[in-house]
């Protein structure tokens, strides 16, 4: 099964926030996300594809990693390249364009998923880079490697505006009303706005610092 619709994002600018919006209203088969305290959301929808698309990358887009895989309708992934594009002809990709935000975004991230768990940012950077020789590097400040990780974010959004994905601005997303007309255009459907409701105020309850950071630059 082809997915519908694959929202692409960078860590921190609430792609799966937003993509539980649009899942809850197209497959009621997904459940309604849970948000920590953090303003992490713990059960989004197609968290399986999201690392199937991580794998494909990392094996140099071996396509037998989506087979026997049932992808639902609305997918999301940080991942997205020709090859993902060209694999599914028929689905709408978009993007959240946050790179106007990208330092704030980046912080968001670091907030959510690297202090949580104790990882240090020297420790991310090892995780993450496929760089052979990374783990001798060990000399860099927090700072550089905040450089590091917000010029990959950019990076990012270049790519994904080359391949010619619909953007979306991540102010827009945080802005509830202009969030909610977004959604109903991307699943050309009447929304269920209590479901809308549902979702949308208890991640902007704890994603107050984001909503602030953004609502004040923009």
């Amino acid at each position: 099964m082809n997915p519908k619709i694959c929202i692409v994002f960078n860590s921190g600018a609430g792609g799966d926030f937003f993509t539980s919006l649009i899942s809850r209203q197209l497959d009621k088969i997904s459940m309604t996300p849970m948000v920590d305290n953090n303003g992490m959301v713990l059960n989004p929808p197609a968290q399986a594809f999201k690392k199937v698309c991580e794998r494909f990358f990392l094996d140099k887009f071996t396509i037998n990693h989506f087979k026997d895989f049932d992808i639902p309708p609305v997918v999301n992934t940080h991942h997205c390249y020709q090859e993902i594009v060209d694999l599914f002809p028929t689905c709408q990709f978009y993007y959240i364009d946050d790179r106007k935000h990208l330092s704030l975004t980046v912080d968001t991230y670091i907030k959510k998923r690297l202090i949580p768990v104790n990882e240090t940012l020297t420790e991310w950077l090892h995780r993450t880079n496929p760089f052979p020789d990374i783990k001798k590097i060990r000399n860099l400040s927090d700072e550089q490697i905040r450089t590091v990780m917000i010029n990959d974010w950019n990076k990012c959004l270049r790519e994904w505006k080359k391949l010619n994905l619909t953007p979306i601005d991540l102010a827009d997303i945080i802005d509830k009303e202009k969030c909610r007309n977004l959604v109903e255009s991307i699943v050309q459907l009447t929304i269920n706005v209590q479901e809308f409701n549902q979702i949308y105020d208890e991640w902007a309850s704890k994603n107050s610092e984001l909503i602030s950071g953004i609502k004040y630059k923009s």
